[in-house]
């Protein structure tokens, strides 16, 4: 790996160049394990050491016990340190010396019937451990398919969800209607592309009525005092006297002057969208129809309630009209009634007048007449004494002149009376005309104040009409708020159905996240299964290799190392058939481990019967490390030698020893306790003129033939001569009989 830092230079005859460092398993071990070790700090800062309250239980107790991955990070250090030492160690990347063999062999196998030779033995295992991560593959392959399988239905779920919420949102555009433009974008109501119902300013509707002029103001509140509030009591008892009216006694009811009716119209109450908004709903939604038919309904109320209250201002002036009529009515009545009466006594002053007057002329014309009389009565010429002598007829004549008189006086009187009769019937007709057109009068102003009274009622009885009307749009608005609020129920309906779909939906894909995250839990788990059987075959499957090279030598070419590399790098398992591995085709990109072991078993197929690998030749020999290996030979000082040997090879703890720590199987039983023994080092050859040791062929020792193609040991023991074992230890003591020689070691 490189890491170029352009910010380093450093010049060459070509220009400047980045200085490129080249990183190494060291370097990135380093970093890596800087890098846990921060986050390992950063996550214990973060969580408590102990959660101590006692209320806190299952998820909701968290600190360092609970939070694992704080382990995990600490693991995954420890396994960079692992890897990073195998590297130091010159272990390949499984784990192993890139040459390593194994040679736990079941030597019986060797040499008995269907002989299993050591690649044979090592391929079987490396075979099996194939197997096993192909099991372990396939067991990950289900759950993956079953997590494919999870993934389809919540795929079908979240389709049927995605419909269902696209249901939701066209029924509540349809209903709430879709936002202004000015109320959607950056730092408005409703992000950037929103295309849902507006559900927080669904009252906004747009006002296209017009003030003219300010001459209205649409939606204020208003006050109308619906009464008759003044009607003089004398006029209402006239109209309840009036033909017809009897039954609707209650109009003095309701015309009770103490009574009045105050109808208050409130302002309609919805709000109008912004001055700043020009624009319009790209989608109307029924709620703003309502609204409208809302306010169209206030207004023909308010129109309705405003006719009302000119028709009773009207009402109430036609009884103004009405007193003020009335009242001129009978001021003229009392006017033509005084005229009446002054008419009555001058006309009757002016009959007595003319009576007197009468009466005066004939008492002047009778007195005239008497002294008439009386003058005729005196003689024109008188003689005194006795003598008579001058007029004496005047007397008589004065007689006959009185009787002509009384004659004249009579007819006087009589004729006089005829005038005072004719005076008082000219006076009685003359006041009982007068009166009767008083009365005519007064019987005419009555019709009229009927007439009158009857067009009062007739108001009264529009206005009552004008009540009902009101009812009518008072039933017509309130059904239209009905309206508008059943769509604002009808809309809570939908958004709590719309909450309850969600909720379940939730709980469904809930449901799914959960056993996805089982299966993902359950699927790590079976692929760290994997990897450590893959790894594992892949070591098995080097160790083949390694045997296969052991076997037959045909591996250590420059060939041979690839083909081990190939293993080595190799990261899939290739094709199983049956448990067999096959030849996964050409060796372009990674064919697997399959591929490789498929190789070597075809080869060693091949080789098996030329090499003679079919028919081993087994047999067994003894040798002797002190008179072979140290050649200390049986002599007087001899046994000396090798006790000083022995004495020399003494450990006080054997696990001191590299190769006994590491190869000695069962040595160390983890007590910490020190081991000790004795470990005496020698090698081994099959050579020409040496024996088993590297000595030079002496006397008595033991050597393996060349003519082999191989030598193989496949069992050791150690024997001690004299040693019987422990189950009589007094036989091994001083002067016991030494055992016979084993035939066989």
């Amino acid at each position: 790996n490189t890491r170029t830092n352009a910010q380093r230079t450093y010049s060459t005859p070509e220009g400047n160049r980045a200085v490129t460092r080249h990183w190494g398993v060291d370097q990135w071990a380093s970093r890596a394990g800087q890098g846990a070790f921060i986050h390992w700090i950063v996550g214990n800062a973060m969580v408590l050491p102990e959660d101590n309250d006692p209320r806190h239980e299952g998820i909701q107790k968290v600190d360092r016990s609970t939070v694992t991955e704080l382990r995990e990070i600490a693991t995954l250090a420890k396994s960079v340190q692992t890897s990073l030492e195998n590297a130091e160690a010159g272990l390949s990347p499984l784990g192993i010396p890139e040459g390593s063999m194994a040679f736990d062999l079941d030597p019986n196998a060797v040499t008995g019937m269907g002989s299993a030779t050591h690649f044979e033995q090592v391929y079987a295992r490396a075979k099996v451990a194939l197997n096993n991560a192909v099991a372990s593959f396939d067991d990950a392959k289900d759950v993956t398919r079953l997590m494919r399988s999870e993934e389809d239905s919540l795929a079908e779920v979240r389709t049927a969800v995605a419909k269902q919420e696209l249901a939701y949102n066209n029924a509540l555009v349809d209903l709430y209607g879709s936002p202004y433009a000015e109320d959607v974008g950056p730092g408005k109501t409703y992000p950037q592309g929103y295309a849902g119902p507006d559900l927080l300013h669904y009252a906004y509707v747009d006002v296209p009525e017009s003030d003219f002029g300010g001459a209205i103001v649409p939606d204020t509140d208003n006050t109308f005092t619906i009464s008759i509030a003044g009607v003089d009591v004398k006029v209402l008892d006239a109209l309840a006297t009036v033909p017809g009216t009897t039954s609707d006694a209650w109009l003095k009811d309701f015309y009770n002057p103490e009574k009045v009716f105050d109808f208050k119209l409130n302002a309609h109450g919805f709000f109008q969208k912004p001055a700043a908004w020009k624009g319009r709903r790209a989608s109307p939604g029924r709620i703003q129809q309502a609204v409208s038919d809302v306010v169209k309904a206030h207004t023909a109320l308010l129109i309705s309630v405003r006719d009302l209250s000119y028709v009773r201002n009207d009402l109430d002036n036609a009884i103004r009209r009405f007193r003020a009529s009335e009242g001129l009515k009978d001021e003229i009545r009392n006017i033509n009634l005084g005229l009446n009466v002054a008419d009555e006594v001058l006309m009757y002053a002016q009959a007595a007048n003319d009576i007197f007057e009468g009466f005066d002329n004939m008492m002047e014309k009778t007195i005239e007449s008497t002294g008439n009389v009386a003058k005729s009565a005196l003689p024109d010429s008188f003689i005194a004494g006795l003598a008579a002598g001058g007029d004496i007829t005047s007397v008589g004549e004065a007689a006959l002149e009185a009787a002509g008189f009384a004659v004249k006086s009579s007819l006087k009187i009589g004729a006089y009376v005829r005038f005072i009769l004719l005076k008082a019937f000219e006076s009685a007709n003359t006041t009982a005309r007068r009166w009767a057109e008083f009365s005519i009068a007064d019987k005419e102003r009555a019709e009229g104040t009927k007439d009158a009274l009857y067009d009062i009622l007739h108001n009264v009885w529009g206005l009552t009409d004008y009540l009902a009307g009101i009812n009518v749009k008072l039933r017509e608005y309130d059904d239209a708020l009905l309206q508008y609020r059943r769509l604002l129920a009808e809309g809570d309906r939908i958004l709590e159905e719309r909450m309850v779909t969600r909720q379940r939906s939730a709980a469904v894909i809930q449901g799914f996240r959960t056993r996805d995250a089982a299966f993902r839990i359950f699927r790590s788990e079976k692929l760290e299964r994997y990897k450590a059987l893959f790894d594992l075959a892949a070591r098995y499957s080097l160790l083949a290799a390694n045997a296969y090279d052991y076997e037959t030598g045909l591996l250590g070419t420059q060939q041979g190392k690839q083909f081990k590399k190939r293993i080595i790098d190799s990261r899939a398992l290739g094709v199983v058939r049956n448990g067999e591995p096959m030849f996964a085709g050409s060796n372009t990109g990674d064919p697997g481990l399959s591929s490789t072991l498929a190789e070597m078993k075809a080869d060693w197929d091949v080789l098996r019967g030329r090499l003679g690998f079919n028919n081993p030749d087994a047999y067994g020999t003894t040798a002797s490390l002190r008179t072979e290996a140290f050649r200390i030979l049986p002599t007087t000082d001899g046994d000396a030698n090798w006790r000083d040997l022995l004495q020399d090879a003494r450990m006080a703890n054997i696990l001191e020893d590299v190769d006994v720590r590491r190869h000695c199987m069962q040595v160390d039983k983890g007590t910490g306790l020190p081991v000790p023994g004795i470990v005496l080092h020698f090698s081994t050859t099959i050579a020409d003129g040496y024996n088993l040791f590297g000595r030079e062929l002496a006397g008595g020792d033991s050597t393996f033939a060349l003519s082999a193609f191989a030598t193989k040991i496949f069992g050791v023991g150690a024997a001690l001569v004299g040693y019987r074992g422990m189950k009589d230890p007094a036989l091994n003591g001083v002067g016991a009989v030494a055992p016979a020689e084993p035939p066989n070691w």
